[in-house]
């Protein structure tokens, strides 16, 4: 239940704010002699008086209560005294005078009577501590679910990056095994060719011996004035039999070179991922690397092929070391 003082003052905010501004600054028969020195002091008034009515005032203590009361009679009468003025009266100027300056000094001692309480009043009126509360549980919530996405998005990150040295290995996996296949197959193919080389080799030098065999034994000629050339003809023969025999064994042999070759590249790539998945050290991975590169692009010395070159290996490393950089 409202107390006195705060039924009181609600009773007084009604009737101030009965009275109009407008009126109470000037009027048409007071002429020159208005009150517009105090125009500011009758919105500050007023505006006080807005928020007072507004709030819920009744919380405010006893004594400030009366405070505000007393305040609030004393500019009630001054209204009053405004509202029946009259310039024709008695040393009207000096009343003008005295009036305004009252209203300036009620607007100042209502302001310093409610400037603290507004606030407070406000406060209660709109649950500010509430709302705090309830803001502080908002953000904190916030907060805990920001953590637990910030968390998710980690996790995410961590199996997106586990995917993609997956696809990466995989996809060095199916690289290497493509250039495997295809060194598998052309060492393949080489053998085929060596071989149909090989029979050539075998038929042309049966042919020589079966030739040679037969100038020997079954073509003897008698004529001694025609030995010397049946002899150059027939050892020409033989020359050339020879020559296309050991020619083919030639071609025969580089076949095969090329066979070991690149079965030795596919080896090398077979075996490059099992040990370069074997350590996680950089360098010793780039060393396998580079040892694998070595076996693929260097040219290897089989026997087969005389007086091959060797590899000039310095050149190589610093061909990859350039594509490193």
């Amino acid at each position: 239940m409202a107390s006195q003082e705060a039924v009181q003052l609600n009773n007084s905010l009604n009737r101030l704010r009965s009275f109009d501004k407008t009126s109470l600054i000037a009027r048409e028969e007071w002429g020159e002699l208005n009150f517009k020195g105090a125009e500011e002091s009758f919105e500050k008034i007023f505006g006080i008086l807005s928020q007072l009515q507004s709030l819920s005032t009744h919380v405010l203590p006893e004594n400030i209560l009366k405070q505000i009361n007393l305040v609030l009679h004393n500019i009630e009468d001054n209204f009053k005294l405004i509202n029946s003025f009259n310039i024709k009266q008695p040393n009207a100027v000096a009343d003008q005078i005295a009036l305004q300056n009252k209203i300036n000094g009620n607007a100042n001692s209502l302001f310093e009577k409610t400037y603290l309480q507004i606030p407070y009043l406000m406060v209660e009126k709109n649950n500010f501590i509430s709302m705090l509360k309830k803001s502080n549980s908002e953000i904190t919530s916030l907060l805990n679910d920001s953590k637990e996405k910030i968390k998710k998005v980690n996790e995410s990150s961590d199996e997106i990056n586990q995917i993609i040295t997956s696809a990466r290995e995989i996809a060095q996996e199916a690289g290497v095994g493509h250039f495997t296949e295809e060194f598998a197959n052309e060492a393949k193919t080489c053998v085929s060719k060596s071989t149909r080389w090989l029979w050539a080799t075998i038929i042309l030098a049966f042919f020589t011996l079966l030739f040679a065999w037969c100038f020997i034994f079954i073509f003897d000629n008698h004529d001694d004035s025609k030995y010397f050339q049946f002899a150059t003809s027939k050892i020409a023969f033989i020359l050339i039999l020879l020559s296309a025999s050991i020619w083919c064994g030639k071609i025969y042999k580089s076949w095969m070179h090329l066979s070991h070759i690149n079965k030795h590249k596919a080896n090398a790539l077979k075996t490059f991922l099992a040990f370069s998945k074997a350590t996680d050290d950089p360098q010793t991975k780039n060393a396998v690397l580079m040892e694998a590169a070595h076996c693929i692009f260097s040219t290897s010395n089989t026997g087969l092929i005389v007086g091959q070159e060797p590899f000039e290996q310095t050149k190589f490393f610093e061909i990859f070391k350039g594509i490193e950089k």
